[in-house]
């Protein structure tokens, strides 16, 4: 072989290609048909020579698990192959190699070090988008044989190391290769995954479902970096794009970093801060996750501290949607070497830094407390110093809100929100009512006559509870809506929602530690006033007079009294917390608005036929802490009134 390759190398220059004038056209096709022929014996010369050198020296070439530098040689000429045009008929033979190559040494590409299984991916990959459909057909075959190799090496349990490193090819070759994603390439992607269907030997395992699940996460890859030159002027589509790949990189950490790192670089530039801030959180649940599973090779200093050993569940203290990054699928051969102690230490800075950019101050002691103890560790006594100052401030602040509005088709008038609910009795702060939230309502009216408003009398409405896929905030703006529940109030329950609302409002603004007077007033006078008064009492003659009750149930005629009751009272509460504090110039307004109230209960007590009493000046006072606990969870005293759901009670 040897003095072959020699006797092709020293062919005289007059049997190569002459591009001097004067050449027939039989000529011209001759020439070009020896230079091929030429060009494809030395192809296949090398590849027998190959052959045979890797039966010779197969235990040097196994040493090390087949991770070492004769092999890395033998293995550089194999990839040349690929890297260089060659002929079809060479390339059909140069798949056949590789295929004898791999099946003699999977250890080389599936264990240890992921250098040669990540190159080889890179170029068949390549290859799949020939605009040769016999070298496609080829390719694709023959990375369907590296997967199913990889899955019969580990005992049929997975092909991870093929899985992780053909996601990271494609991402390079997004940069790299002009015109992949297009026609050529799905058609690989179709050939590789009907190999994986007509395999009767993989029928009974999980092999064909995951090479489909590898396929459809390469076209999500293609699909979304097409759309995102499409949508690079509009930030929503941009994130919402970057968001899917990110997702679709759950198990190659570097990656994903990457993509949320860029959706982070986007929500700053916006003024998003809170999603900034979640996306830092991400990353570093992720590095930390990483960490978790690599800890004795990493550094096995890292094991002892409680955060690696939670890895991302560390930070589900700061938000549930942490969960995802746990997802991430190991491959020993991954060497992410840049992931250390030192890096996840600047990445929970990172955080530290966003949510108090964010104003997010109250999630900031939870992040230092993962730090703390790792500069306690080192006695970095000036960083402590630091972070004791930071949490100092923090406690300081309060917490801040975000507005969220509904897109879709359940709300058709696309109107923001009614109300965000939240659970009064757990969330006991103003910010931890609005974070972590997944669930919001808002209310349409309706009447039995295809009408949107009517009378009191046959008013109903359709309250909607939504239900997102992740709690907000999260590392982008829109959140899909997982499910929905409908909830229809009849005339009678409407209006024990109405007042249950006023009642809860009136209770808040009197059990605040600075009443807001503006806002005690305004209630007051759309609950007694004469001019407005329509509203209350316009429920009680509806629903409470004798030629009405017997047209509904006993217990929401009953439950609808209670109210009244508690209305009448929080009324008379609200009167007296008024007047201890108007000034003089407000008395006339103040002895007004209690005549108005003493007619307001002088007409419930005829239509309830019993004798409600007025609470003015002299009203007894619930106790301050009492107050306090039904400001927060805005329920009536009663417990009766529990058994209507008004529009600030738990969802």
């Amino acid at each position: 072989m040897h003095a072959r390759l020699q006797q092709l190398g020293s062919l005289d220059n007059s049997v190569t290609f002459n591009h001097s004038y004067g050449h027939s056209d039989a000529d011209v096709l001759h020439q070009s048909l020896l230079e091929a022929n030429i060009a494809t014996e030395v192809c296949l010369t090398a590849l027998d020579t190959l052959s045979l050198f890797t039966l010779a020296f197969k235990n040097q070439l196994l040493a090390d698990h087949g991770h070492n530098p004769l092999m890395k040689k033998v293995f550089d000429v194999y990839l040349c192959f690929l890297q260089k045009h060659q002929s079809e008929t060479a390339l059909k033979n140069v798949f056949t190699a590789l295929r004898s190559l791999i099946y003699k040494f999977p250890s080389t590409f599936y264990e240890r070090r992921a250098d040669m299984c990540a190159a080889l991916c890179y170029e068949i990959l390549k290859c799949c988008n020939s605009k040769l459909s016999s070298i496609r057909t080829e390719a694709s075959q023959l990375l369907y044989f590296l997967m199913r190799n990889n899955f019969d090496y580990t005992g049929k349990k997975s092909f991870v190391r093929t899985h992780l490193q053909v996601i990271i090819s494609v991402s390079q070759l997004i940069a790299d290769v002009v015109g992949i994603g297009g026609t050529r390439f799905q058609q690989s992607l179709s050939i590789i995954n009907n190999c994986a269907n007509s395999d009767r030997l993989i029928k009974h395992t999980t092999f064909s479902s995951d090479v489909k699940d590898l396929t459809k996460r390469i076209r999500t890859v293609l699909m979304a970096t097409a759309q995102m030159k499409e949508h690079e002027n509009d930030p929503e589509m941009l994130v919402d794009l970057q968001y899917s790949l990110a997702k679709s990189y759950a198990s190659t950490p570097e990656l994903r970093k990457t993509w949320l790192d860029s959706m982070a670089r986007i929500h700053v530039k916006n003024g998003d801060l809170s999603e900034a801030a979640m996306c830092y959180v991400h990353v570093t649940a992720l590095v930390a996750e990483y960490l978790t599973r690599k800890a004795p090779a990493v550094s096995p200093a890292l094991s002892i501290l409680g955060m690696f050993r939670q890895g991302c569940t560390a930070f589900r203290v700061i938000t549930p949607n942490i969960d995802e990054e746990a997802s991430m699928m190991e491959d020993v051969g991954m060497q992410d070497v840049h992931f250390n102690e030192d890096v996840l230490m600047e990445l929970l800075e990172q955080c530290a830094d966003g949510l108090w950019k964010a104003e997010r101050y109250e999630l900031i002691a939870d992040i230092y407390k993962l730090i703390i103890p790792i500069y306690e560790k080192r006695r970095d006594f000036e960083r402590l110093a630091h972070l004791y100052d930071t949490l100092h401030r923090a406690y300081s602040f309060w917490g801040t809100y975000f507005r969220v509005a509904f897109f879709g088709q359940v709300n058709e008038d696309g109107k923001e929100l009614l109300k965000l609910y939240s659970d009064k009795f757990e969330r006991k702060t103003e910010f931890e009512r609005s974070h972590n939230i997944r669930r919001f309502m808002f209310e349409m009216p309706f009447t039995q006559t295809g009408k949107r408003q009517g009378g009191v009398e046959e008013q109903c409405k359709r309250r909607t509870i939504l239900t997102a896929i992740h709690c907000f905030p999260y590392v982008k703006k829109r959140i899909p809506v997982m499910y929905q529940h409908h909830t229809d109030l009849n005339p009678i329950e409407v209006a024990i929602d109405e007042m249950s609302k006023k009642v809860a409002e009136l209770r808040q603004l009197c059990s605040s530690a600075e009443v807001d007077m503006i806002k005690l007033q305004l209630k007051l006078q759309g609950s007694v006033s004469v001019q407005v008064n329509a509203g209350p009492l316009a429920y009680a003659r509806a629903f409470l007079d004798d030629t009405n009750t017997k047209r509904y149930p006993d217990n929401k005629v009953k439950l609808l009294k209670e109210v009244f009751r508690q209305f009448v009272e929080a009324c008379g509460q609200a009167l007296a917390v008024n007047e201890r504090l108007i000034k003089e110039d407000q008395l006339e307004y103040q002895e007004e608005m209690k005549a108005n109230y003493r007619e307001m209960t002088k007409e419930l007590s005829e239509i309830m036929h019993e004798q409600i009493c007025p609470l003015e000046e002299k009203t007894s006072v619930l106790p301050n802490s009492l107050h306090i606990f039904n400001a927060i969870s805005g329920t009536p005293t009663s417990t009766l009134v529990h058994g209507m759901t008004s529009s600030s009670s738990v969802v």
